[in-house]
């Protein structure tokens, strides 16, 4: 019987499956197997199975060695390998330590909620999958390279012995996407010819231009909606004047909705809606010289993506604990860190001159009430008092804080990113221990 068909039929034993025809001597058969396979891990667990006193002596002594060696063996490998996931919901995998110091030479970063398959990026573009993670080796799924480009690059290195193991996706046979299946040792070699410093840059420019072509695209109207959303057709059918009720048919929507983006305007925006008879009216005179002089470089839009956009960088740069995904230039930024129920959100406010880090609980008044509970605790942690807003009449629930600042003065922004960084690493951190 080969090594996998073996494997598999003692991984199934010791899931629940066929104890009827199993019997003793073959468990002891199964560990002198498995430790000389190196499966250390199904050799401990095979040895709860072997009741006491149910073997002679000989196979007993043979047992009590075998089971040590395997023990040992587990010692040594722990003391290799790091846990990289989410480790409160027990989501994590298995990668050596020298692989993870490789990662950290090149720049590199892998993220994911681990349980055998994580996600490599670079500047928050993804490189890579690794996929089948085990203690002996890894597949390299990747996502930025094509069959033939990969081939060639490992042959000119000296990893030509690799090749063999390249393969497309099953499916589709598509060249783009390949997979490589390597020993640990050998993945820690082949990353840096791989992902050669020239190579990052070309990436790290790319991305550069893209988020430089994102901003000047961006089409906003005058008074910073998006060109096309139903804010912006708002905005049209108030400049040529209607009633709430015509707005509402036109937008799709309630008059209501309607009321609400009018108190927007004039709160917001400083703009005054005129309402004679019923039809409500912005006068192009009434519209604030600051308004008028703002372009889709200058929008309030713009300005908020550009704003999370240097946070996610300087997030990366610095290692930060923090899982952000994709920016929009929207006053918050939402960041998960694993838990259904609440995740932080963080918030900008130009008008009014200040941020927020905070916990948004979304719709579990019991999960506030509980965090309640620990309130002095969690404060005494975090080193200062939190606001805790239960929000009764709403489904959701908020515990922030709240700084001062002045946004859009850029020389400040570093300090403003240490403190939305640090903050929200220690709400994630010590909420966690309270879940």
């Amino acid at each position: 019987m080969n090594n996998a068909v073996q494997q598999r039929k003692i991984r199934r034993f010791l899931k629940g499956r066929r104890h009827n025809d199993i019997d003793t001597f073959c468990i002891y058969q199964w560990i002198d197997r498995c430790h000389f396979e190196g499966w250390y891990d199904e050799a401990v667990e095979l040895g709860s199975f072997i009741p006491p006193n149910s073997l002679n002596q000989d196979y007993q002594k043979r047992i009590e060695f075998l089971l040590g060696q395997c023990r040992n063996q587990i010692n040594l490998r722990n003391g290799q390998f790091t846990q990289v996931g989410e480790f409160h919901n027990q989501k994590t995998s298995s990668i050596p330590k020298n692989f993870i110091d490789m990662l950290e030479s090149l720049r590199l970063t892998l993220t994911g909620h681990g349980q055998n398959r994580m996600k490599l990026t670079y500047q928050d573009i993804r490189l890579l999958f690794l996929e089948r993670i085990s203690f002996d080796a890894c597949t390299f799924h990747f996502t930025d390279r094509t069959f033939g480009s990969l081939l060639e690059s490992l042959g000119e290195n000296g990893f030509y012995y690799l090749a063999e193991n390249i393969r497309k996706t099953k499916k589709t046979a598509d060249e783009r996407r390949p997979r490589i299946r390597m020993s640990w040792n050998d993945a820690i070699s082949v990353l840096p010819v791989l992902f050669t410093e020239e190579y990052l840059n070309r990436i790290e420019k790319t991305k550069n231009e893209s988020n430089q072509a994102t901003l000047t695209s961006l089409k906003w109207n005058t008074f910073g909606h998006r060109t096309g959303s139903q804010a912006a057709k708002i905005d049209d059918l108030l400049m040529s004047g209607q009633s709430l009720a015509n707005i509402a048919v036109s937008i799709a929507s309630t008059i209501s909705r309607v009321k609400g983006h009018i108190r927007h305007l004039e709160k917001e925006k400083g703009i005054h809606v005129v309402k004679t008879g019923d039809i409500y009216k912005i006068l192009a005179e009434s519209i604030p010289a600051e308004v008028k002089k703002s372009n889709s470089r200058d929008t309030i839009k713009a300005f908020r993506l550009m704003f999370w956009n240097a946070f996610k960088e300087f997030a990366i740069a610095n290692q930060s604990t923090l899982n952000i995904r994709k920016i929009y230039p929207e006053h918050w930024l939402d960041i998960y860190f694993g838990h259904p129920h609440c995740h932080i959100c963080m918030t900008i406010n130009t008008r009014r001159n200040h941020m927020t880090c905070e916990l948004y609980i979304p719709d579990s008044k019991e999960l506030y009430r509980r965090f309640f509970e620990d309130r002095a605790a969690i404060e005494q942690e975090l080193g200062e008092a939190l606001q805790w807003h239960d929000l009764p009449q709403r489904k959701s629930s908020r515990i922030k804080l709240i700084r001062t600042v002045d946004v859009r003065n850029q020389d400040n922004w570093k300090e403003y990113f240490l403190w939305l960084n640090g903050k929200a690493e220690a709400i994630q951190k010590i909420f966690l221990r309270y879940l």
